[in-house]
Protein backbone atom coordinates (compact mmCIF):
# COMPACT_ATOMS: atom_id res chain seq x y z
CA UNK A 1 0.00 0.00 0.00
CA UNK A 2 1.09 3.24 -0.68
CA UNK A 3 -0.07 6.54 1.42
CA UNK A 4 0.48 10.14 0.48
CA UNK A 5 1.82 12.63 3.71
CA UNK A 6 1.05 15.46 4.73
CA UNK A 7 2.40 19.09 3.38
CA UNK A 8 5.96 20.08 5.37
CA UNK A 9 6.74 23.85 5.01
CA UNK A 10 9.90 24.68 7.02
CA UNK A 11 12.46 28.06 6.28
CA UNK A 12 16.42 28.08 5.34
CA UNK A 13 17.42 24.99 3.49
CA UNK A 14 15.24 22.46 4.18
CA UNK A 15 14.29 18.80 3.83
CA UNK A 16 11.13 17.67 3.35
CA UNK A 17 10.52 13.88 3.65
CA UNK A 18 6.97 11.91 2.73
CA UNK A 19 6.99 8.18 3.73
CA UNK A 20 5.69 5.46 1.66
CA UNK A 21 4.40 2.56 3.10
CA UNK A 22 5.06 0.06 0.65
CA UNK A 23 3.38 -3.25 1.07
CA UNK A 24 3.14 -6.36 -1.47
CA UNK A 25 1.23 -9.38 -0.40
CA UNK A 26 1.72 -12.75 -1.65
CA UNK A 27 -1.64 -14.84 -1.63
CA UNK A 28 -1.88 -18.41 -1.36
CA UNK A 29 -4.54 -18.57 -2.17
CA UNK A 30 -6.94 -16.09 -0.64
CA UNK A 31 -5.78 -12.46 0.34
CA UNK A 32 -4.37 -12.12 3.39
CA UNK A 33 -6.30 -8.46 5.50
CA UNK A 34 -3.40 -5.86 5.19
CA UNK A 35 -1.98 -3.53 8.06
CA UNK A 36 -2.91 -0.01 7.84
CA UNK A 37 -0.26 2.30 5.89
CA UNK A 38 1.15 5.06 7.60
CA UNK A 39 2.86 8.09 7.41
CA UNK A 40 6.00 10.57 8.90
CA UNK A 41 7.12 14.18 8.19
CA UNK A 42 10.21 15.30 9.17
CA UNK A 43 12.54 18.47 8.08
CA UNK A 44 15.97 20.30 9.03
CA UNK A 45 15.85 23.84 9.69
CA UNK A 46 19.58 26.22 8.91
CA UNK A 47 19.86 29.49 9.63
CA UNK A 48 19.36 31.79 6.62
CA UNK A 49 21.73 34.32 5.87
CA UNK A 50 21.48 38.21 5.11
CA UNK A 51 20.16 38.33 1.30
CA UNK A 52 18.31 35.02 1.42
CA UNK A 53 14.86 34.42 0.78
CA UNK A 54 13.25 31.67 2.87
CA UNK A 55 12.55 28.60 0.09
CA UNK A 56 9.29 26.62 0.87
CA UNK A 57 8.71 23.22 -0.31
CA UNK A 58 4.87 20.80 -0.94
CA UNK A 59 4.82 17.35 -1.47
CA UNK A 60 1.63 15.33 -2.17
CA UNK A 61 0.84 12.06 -3.33
CA UNK A 62 -1.84 10.12 -6.07
CA UNK A 63 -3.76 8.30 -5.36
CA UNK A 64 -4.01 8.44 -1.84
CA UNK A 65 -3.57 4.72 -1.31
CA UNK A 66 -2.95 1.66 -3.36
CA UNK A 67 -2.09 -1.97 -2.74
CA UNK A 68 -1.13 -4.81 -5.26
CA UNK A 69 -1.51 -8.75 -4.57
CA UNK A 70 0.70 -11.64 -6.09
CA UNK A 71 -0.11 -15.30 -6.02
CA UNK A 72 3.23 -16.84 -7.46
CA UNK A 73 3.12 -20.04 -9.91
CA UNK A 74 6.07 -22.57 -8.83
CA UNK A 75 8.71 -21.63 -10.89
CA UNK A 76 8.13 -18.70 -13.55
CA UNK A 77 6.77 -16.42 -11.32
CA UNK A 78 4.25 -13.57 -10.77
CA UNK A 79 4.50 -9.88 -11.45
CA UNK A 80 3.14 -7.07 -9.87
CA UNK A 81 3.04 -3.14 -10.41
CA UNK A 82 1.38 -0.12 -8.74
CA UNK A 83 2.49 3.59 -9.46
CA UNK A 84 2.10 6.42 -7.72
CA UNK A 85 1.82 10.25 -8.64
CA UNK A 86 4.31 12.62 -6.65
CA UNK A 87 3.81 16.25 -7.04
CA UNK A 88 6.28 18.65 -6.00
CA UNK A 89 5.89 22.67 -5.47
CA UNK A 90 8.67 24.65 -4.83
CA UNK A 91 9.31 27.97 -4.30
CA UNK A 92 11.84 30.56 -3.49
CA UNK A 93 14.72 27.92 -3.96
CA UNK A 94 18.28 28.62 -5.53
CA UNK A 95 18.35 24.62 -6.67
CA UNK A 96 16.51 21.72 -5.32
CA UNK A 97 17.03 17.69 -5.69
CA UNK A 98 14.56 14.87 -5.19
CA UNK A 99 15.38 11.82 -3.74
CA UNK A 100 14.00 8.06 -3.07
CA UNK A 101 15.17 5.96 -0.76
CA UNK A 102 13.81 3.02 1.87
CA UNK A 103 14.62 1.17 4.95
CA UNK A 104 16.33 -1.32 3.49
CA UNK A 105 17.22 -1.80 -0.35
CA UNK A 106 14.67 -5.71 0.81
CA UNK A 107 11.51 -6.68 0.58
CA UNK A 108 11.00 -7.85 4.55
CA UNK A 109 8.44 -10.57 5.43
CA UNK A 110 6.51 -8.93 8.30
CA UNK A 111 5.85 -12.22 10.53
CA UNK A 112 8.92 -14.67 8.57
CA UNK A 113 11.41 -11.84 8.36
CA UNK A 114 12.48 -13.72 4.57
CA UNK A 115 13.84 -10.90 1.95
CA UNK A 116 13.61 -10.39 -1.42
CA UNK A 117 16.54 -7.95 -2.40
CA UNK A 118 16.12 -4.94 -5.06
CA UNK A 119 17.13 -6.44 -8.55
CA UNK A 120 20.85 -6.03 -9.36
CA UNK A 121 21.42 -3.29 -12.35
CA UNK A 122 18.68 -2.39 -14.01
CA UNK A 123 15.77 -4.14 -16.06
CA UNK A 124 12.77 -3.85 -17.82
CA UNK A 125 9.36 -4.82 -16.09
CA UNK A 126 9.21 -7.21 -19.19
CA UNK A 127 12.32 -9.17 -18.06
CA UNK A 128 12.54 -8.61 -14.22
CA UNK A 129 14.30 -11.49 -12.74
CA UNK A 130 12.28 -13.58 -10.26
CA UNK A 131 12.57 -13.25 -6.28
CA UNK A 132 12.94 -9.52 -7.07
CA UNK A 133 12.05 -5.84 -6.96
CA UNK A 134 12.49 -1.86 -7.82
CA UNK A 135 11.53 1.29 -8.85
CA UNK A 136 11.31 3.65 -11.75
CA UNK A 137 10.54 7.54 -11.17
CA UNK A 138 10.29 9.86 -14.13
CA UNK A 139 8.79 12.89 -15.18
CA UNK A 140 5.23 13.16 -15.82
CA UNK A 141 2.26 11.00 -16.18
CA UNK A 142 3.25 7.89 -17.63
CA UNK A 143 6.02 4.97 -17.15
CA UNK A 144 7.69 4.51 -21.18
CA UNK A 145 7.46 0.81 -22.39
CA UNK A 146 11.93 0.82 -22.16
CA UNK A 147 11.63 1.59 -18.49
CA UNK A 148 13.89 0.62 -16.80
CA UNK A 149 13.67 -0.76 -12.68
CA UNK A 150 16.58 -0.35 -10.22
CA UNK A 151 17.03 -1.33 -6.47
CA UNK A 152 15.50 1.35 -4.10
CA UNK A 153 18.82 2.69 -2.54
CA UNK A 154 19.04 2.38 1.62
CA UNK A 155 18.95 5.73 3.28
CA UNK A 156 18.23 9.08 1.55
CA UNK A 157 18.93 7.04 -1.72
CA UNK A 158 19.28 8.19 -5.25
CA UNK A 159 18.45 11.28 -7.02
CA UNK A 160 15.46 11.27 -9.18
CA UNK A 161 15.02 15.17 -9.96
CA UNK A 162 17.80 17.94 -10.00
CA UNK A 163 16.97 21.54 -10.69
CA UNK A 164 20.53 23.16 -10.33
CA UNK A 165 18.62 26.38 -11.34
CA UNK A 166 19.96 29.55 -8.70
CA UNK A 167 16.64 31.56 -9.54
CA UNK A 168 13.53 29.50 -8.68
CA UNK A 169 10.81 31.22 -7.77
CA UNK A 170 7.97 29.24 -8.05
CA UNK A 171 7.95 25.50 -9.78
CA UNK A 172 5.40 22.66 -9.96
CA UNK A 173 6.91 19.52 -11.04
CA UNK A 174 5.00 16.26 -11.21
CA UNK A 175 6.90 12.78 -11.17
CA UNK A 176 5.82 9.21 -11.32
CA UNK A 177 7.03 6.32 -9.32
CA UNK A 178 6.51 2.84 -10.24
CA UNK A 179 7.74 0.06 -8.27
CA UNK A 180 7.05 -3.77 -9.01
CA UNK A 181 7.98 -7.17 -8.11
CA UNK A 182 8.34 -10.65 -9.47
CA UNK A 183 8.08 -13.24 -7.02
CA UNK A 184 7.96 -17.41 -7.84
CA UNK A 185 6.30 -20.21 -5.27
CA UNK A 186 9.65 -20.94 -3.04
CA UNK A 187 8.95 -17.54 -1.18
CA UNK A 188 6.75 -18.17 1.81
CA UNK A 189 3.62 -16.36 2.13
CA UNK A 190 3.52 -13.13 4.34
CA UNK A 191 3.39 -9.07 3.83
CA UNK A 192 6.39 -8.28 2.54
CA UNK A 193 6.98 -4.44 3.18
CA UNK A 194 9.61 -1.57 3.11
CA UNK A 195 8.98 2.08 3.57
CA UNK A 196 10.02 4.42 0.65
CA UNK A 197 11.12 8.10 1.37
CA UNK A 198 10.52 11.02 -0.87
CA UNK A 199 12.44 14.12 0.16
CA UNK A 200 13.04 17.30 -1.51
CA UNK A 201 15.96 19.24 -0.19
CA UNK A 202 15.79 22.97 -1.58
CA UNK A 203 18.04 25.88 -0.80
CA UNK A 204 16.94 29.02 0.08
CA UNK A 205 16.71 32.05 -2.57
CA UNK A 206 19.75 33.97 -2.73
CA UNK A 207 20.16 37.68 -3.78
CA UNK A 208 22.20 38.36 -6.77
CA UNK A 209 22.86 40.73 -8.93
CA UNK A 210 20.35 40.19 -11.26
CA UNK A 211 17.82 41.44 -7.98
CA UNK A 212 19.30 44.30 -7.16
CA UNK A 213 19.02 47.64 -8.67
CA UNK A 214 21.58 50.41 -7.71
CA UNK A 215 25.10 50.38 -7.12
CA UNK A 216 24.80 51.04 -3.34
CA UNK A 217 22.80 47.55 -2.86
CA UNK A 218 26.07 45.95 -3.66
CA UNK A 219 27.89 43.42 -1.15
CA UNK A 220 30.96 40.82 -1.02
CA UNK A 221 27.91 38.54 0.04
CA UNK A 222 25.95 39.09 -3.47
CA UNK A 223 28.53 39.15 -5.31
CA UNK A 224 29.76 35.43 -3.67
CA UNK A 225 26.19 34.09 -4.51
CA UNK A 226 26.33 35.34 -7.85
CA UNK A 227 26.89 32.82 -10.70
CA UNK A 228 29.79 33.11 -12.93
CA UNK A 229 28.92 35.95 -15.99
CA UNK A 230 25.79 37.19 -14.19
CA UNK A 231 25.87 40.66 -15.06
CA UNK A 232 23.23 43.46 -14.68
CA UNK A 233 22.62 47.32 -15.06
CA UNK A 234 23.00 49.18 -11.82
CA UNK A 235 22.03 53.10 -10.90
CA UNK A 236 24.27 54.99 -9.08
CA UNK A 237 21.85 56.73 -6.77
CA UNK A 238 23.73 59.24 -6.37
CA UNK A 239 23.48 61.08 -9.58
CA UNK A 240 20.84 58.30 -11.76
CA UNK A 241 23.21 57.24 -13.88
CA UNK A 242 23.54 53.60 -14.81
CA UNK A 243 27.00 50.88 -14.83
CA UNK A 244 27.61 47.64 -16.47
CA UNK A 245 28.95 45.15 -13.04
CA UNK A 246 29.40 41.51 -14.42
CA UNK A 247 30.79 38.76 -11.92
CA UNK A 248 34.36 37.87 -13.81
CA UNK A 249 36.03 34.58 -13.80
CA UNK A 250 38.39 35.92 -10.89
CA UNK A 251 35.10 35.25 -8.46
CA UNK A 252 34.78 39.20 -7.72
CA UNK A 253 32.68 41.34 -9.17
CA UNK A 254 33.84 44.32 -11.47
CA UNK A 255 31.99 47.81 -12.94
CA UNK A 256 32.43 46.69 -16.44
CA UNK A 257 32.45 50.52 -17.67
CA UNK A 258 34.38 53.46 -16.50
CA UNK A 259 33.14 55.30 -13.39
CA UNK A 260 31.49 59.15 -15.17
CA UNK A 261 30.53 60.69 -11.77
CA UNK A 262 31.25 64.30 -10.93
CA UNK A 263 32.15 65.74 -8.09
CA UNK A 264 31.86 68.90 -6.48
CA UNK A 265 33.03 71.01 -3.66
CA UNK A 266 29.45 70.91 -2.00
CA UNK A 267 29.52 67.22 -1.32
CA UNK A 268 28.45 66.40 2.52
CA UNK A 269 30.84 66.33 5.30
CA UNK A 270 33.20 62.99 5.30
CA UNK A 271 31.64 62.15 8.93
CA UNK A 272 28.66 59.53 8.09
CA UNK A 273 28.57 60.78 4.70
CA UNK A 274 27.32 58.21 1.71
CA UNK A 275 30.38 59.10 -0.05
CA UNK A 276 33.33 57.10 2.19
CA UNK A 277 35.75 60.28 2.15
CA UNK A 278 38.28 59.45 4.57
CA UNK A 279 38.97 62.95 6.01
CA UNK A 280 38.30 66.54 5.22
CA UNK A 281 41.58 66.85 3.43
CA UNK A 282 40.38 65.16 0.66
CA UNK A 283 37.27 66.47 -0.15
CA UNK A 284 37.27 66.39 -4.03
CA UNK A 285 37.84 69.75 -6.47
CA UNK A 286 34.77 70.56 -8.74
CA UNK A 287 35.27 68.16 -11.86
CA UNK A 288 36.86 70.31 -14.70
CA UNK A 289 35.95 69.95 -18.40
CA UNK A 290 39.15 70.18 -19.70
CA UNK A 291 42.75 69.42 -18.55
CA UNK A 292 44.85 72.97 -18.33
CA UNK A 293 47.55 74.09 -16.51
CA UNK A 294 44.95 75.18 -13.84
CA UNK A 295 42.82 71.97 -13.79
CA UNK A 296 46.28 70.19 -12.66
CA UNK A 297 47.13 69.91 -8.75
CA UNK A 298 49.86 68.49 -6.85
CA UNK A 299 49.98 64.48 -6.77
CA UNK A 300 50.37 63.48 -3.61
CA UNK A 301 47.10 64.88 -1.50
CA UNK A 302 45.36 66.52 -4.40
CA UNK A 303 41.40 65.44 -5.60
CA UNK A 304 41.39 66.46 -8.97
CA UNK A 305 38.77 65.11 -12.07
CA UNK A 306 37.77 65.59 -15.67
CA UNK A 307 35.19 65.00 -17.63
CA UNK A 308 35.94 65.36 -21.02
CA UNK A 309 32.98 64.73 -22.72
CA UNK A 310 30.50 62.11 -23.04
CA UNK A 311 32.19 59.82 -25.78
CA UNK A 312 32.40 56.24 -26.40
CA UNK A 313 35.57 54.33 -28.17
CA UNK A 314 34.40 54.03 -32.10
CA UNK A 315 36.61 50.95 -32.49
CA UNK A 316 37.11 49.31 -29.37
CA UNK A 317 39.13 46.37 -30.74
CA UNK A 318 41.36 48.77 -32.95
CA UNK A 319 44.89 50.14 -31.73
CA UNK A 320 44.90 53.69 -31.89
CA UNK A 321 46.57 57.21 -30.65
CA UNK A 322 45.21 60.60 -31.24
CA UNK A 323 48.19 61.69 -29.46
CA UNK A 324 49.30 63.88 -26.21
CA UNK A 325 48.27 67.21 -24.66
CA UNK A 326 44.62 67.01 -25.93
CA UNK A 327 42.00 68.84 -23.77
CA UNK A 328 39.01 67.04 -24.93
CA UNK A 329 37.88 63.88 -26.39
CA UNK A 330 36.58 65.92 -29.17
CA UNK A 331 40.17 66.34 -30.07
CA UNK A 332 39.88 62.69 -31.49
CA UNK A 333 37.36 62.37 -34.24
CA UNK A 334 38.60 59.41 -35.47
CA UNK A 335 38.87 57.70 -32.09
CA UNK A 336 35.66 58.58 -30.23
CA UNK A 337 32.39 58.87 -30.95
CA UNK A 338 30.07 61.34 -29.15
CA UNK A 339 26.94 60.37 -27.74
CA UNK A 340 25.14 63.46 -26.30
CA UNK A 341 21.67 63.13 -26.28
CA UNK A 342 21.53 59.40 -27.18
CA UNK A 343 21.03 56.62 -24.79
CA UNK A 344 22.50 54.11 -23.10
CA UNK A 345 21.09 50.52 -24.46
CA UNK A 346 20.21 48.12 -21.38
CA UNK A 347 21.24 45.35 -23.95
CA UNK A 348 24.69 43.53 -22.25
CA UNK A 349 25.37 42.24 -25.84
CA UNK A 350 24.37 45.26 -27.86
CA UNK A 351 28.16 45.56 -29.35
CA UNK A 352 27.87 42.01 -30.73
CA UNK A 353 24.82 42.25 -31.47
CA UNK A 354 24.81 45.30 -33.81
CA UNK A 355 28.03 43.86 -35.94
CA UNK A 356 30.40 45.52 -33.26
CA UNK A 357 29.35 48.87 -33.25
CA UNK A 358 29.29 50.92 -29.89
CA UNK A 359 26.86 53.29 -31.29
CA UNK A 360 23.96 52.58 -33.48
CA UNK A 361 21.09 55.04 -33.85
CA UNK A 362 20.31 56.69 -30.80
CA UNK A 363 21.22 54.08 -28.79
CA UNK A 364 25.35 53.33 -27.34
CA UNK A 365 26.92 50.30 -25.95
CA UNK A 366 27.86 52.04 -22.42
CA UNK A 367 30.39 49.42 -22.12
CA UNK A 368 32.61 51.76 -23.89
CA UNK A 369 32.05 54.77 -22.25
CA UNK A 370 35.17 56.77 -21.44
CA UNK A 371 33.64 58.10 -18.32
CA UNK A 372 35.79 60.27 -16.06
CA UNK A 373 39.20 60.76 -15.59
CA UNK A 374 40.36 60.32 -11.96
CA UNK A 375 43.91 61.80 -9.89
CA UNK A 376 44.62 58.57 -7.62
CA UNK A 377 43.23 60.39 -4.52
CA UNK A 378 40.09 60.84 -5.88
CA UNK A 379 39.63 57.40 -7.00
CA UNK A 380 40.87 56.25 -3.89
CA UNK A 381 38.03 58.65 -1.67
CA UNK A 382 41.26 59.79 -0.06
CA UNK A 383 41.87 56.06 1.39
CA UNK A 384 45.23 55.08 -0.86
CA UNK A 385 46.24 53.41 0.33
CA UNK A 386 44.37 55.70 -20.33
CA UNK A 387 40.83 54.84 -22.00
CA UNK A 388 39.35 51.19 -22.21
CA UNK A 389 39.91 48.81 -24.96
CA UNK A 390 43.60 47.56 -26.82
CA UNK A 391 45.24 50.40 -24.76
CA UNK A 392 44.38 51.90 -21.15
CA UNK A 393 45.12 52.75 -17.66
CA UNK A 394 43.41 52.27 -14.57
CA UNK A 395 44.48 53.19 -11.05
CA UNK A 396 44.96 50.35 -8.71
CA UNK A 397 43.65 51.13 -4.87
CA UNK A 398 47.44 50.10 -3.52
CA UNK A 399 49.66 52.89 -2.96
CA UNK A 400 53.15 52.97 -4.34
CA UNK A 401 56.37 53.44 -1.70
CA UNK A 402 57.21 56.63 -2.99
CA UNK A 403 54.68 59.04 -1.51
CA UNK A 404 53.95 60.89 -5.19
CA UNK A 405 53.28 57.23 -6.62
CA UNK A 406 50.25 54.24 -6.88
CA UNK A 407 49.97 51.76 -8.69
CA UNK A 408 48.70 51.43 -11.82
CA UNK A 409 47.11 48.82 -14.09
CA UNK A 410 48.33 49.26 -17.94
CA UNK A 411 47.18 47.47 -20.70
CA UNK A 412 49.29 47.78 -24.29
CA UNK A 413 47.84 46.34 -27.04
CA UNK A 414 46.02 42.89 -26.75
CA UNK A 415 48.53 40.53 -25.36
CA UNK A 416 50.86 43.00 -22.76
CA UNK A 417 48.78 43.33 -19.39
CA UNK A 418 51.29 45.60 -16.92
CA UNK A 419 49.84 44.93 -13.33
CA UNK A 420 52.53 46.49 -11.26
CA UNK A 421 53.42 49.95 -12.96
CA UNK A 422 53.25 53.01 -11.25
CA UNK A 423 51.93 56.56 -11.75
CA UNK A 424 52.13 59.72 -10.05
CA UNK A 425 49.13 60.88 -8.05
CA UNK A 426 48.51 64.01 -10.33
CA UNK A 427 47.86 61.88 -13.35
CA UNK A 428 43.98 61.40 -15.13
CA UNK A 429 43.02 57.66 -14.43
CA UNK A 430 39.66 55.93 -15.91
CA UNK A 431 38.53 53.57 -12.71
CA UNK A 432 36.23 51.33 -12.23
CA UNK A 433 35.33 49.69 -8.82
CA UNK A 434 35.60 46.07 -7.52
CA UNK A 435 33.14 44.14 -5.05
CA UNK A 436 35.64 42.05 -2.77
Amino acid sequence: MLKRHTNFNTVGKISCLGLLALTLFLVRPIAATPDKAHAIDAGQDSKLSVGETPSTVNLSFAPASGSGSITPNASTGAKAQTNVIANIDVSNSSGYSVYLGSNSSNLVGKDNKHTVPGVSGTSTFQNLPVNTWGYYAGVGTSIPETAQYQAVAAGQGNVIYQNPSHKIYSESKTLILSFVTNIAGDIPADTYQNAITLSVVSSPLKTTLTDISTMQEMTSKICQDSVLNETKQLKDTRDGKLYWVAKLPDEKCWMTQNLDLDLGTSWPSPAGSDYNVAATAYLPVATASSVTASTISSPSISTRSWSLGDYVITNPETPSDCGHQKNSFADCPAEFTSVVGKTASSDPDFYIKNGKQTVVGNQYDAHYLVGNHYQYNTATAGTGGGIAGDYGNYWSSTAYSDADSAYNLDFSGLTSISPSTSSYRGVGRSVRCVAR
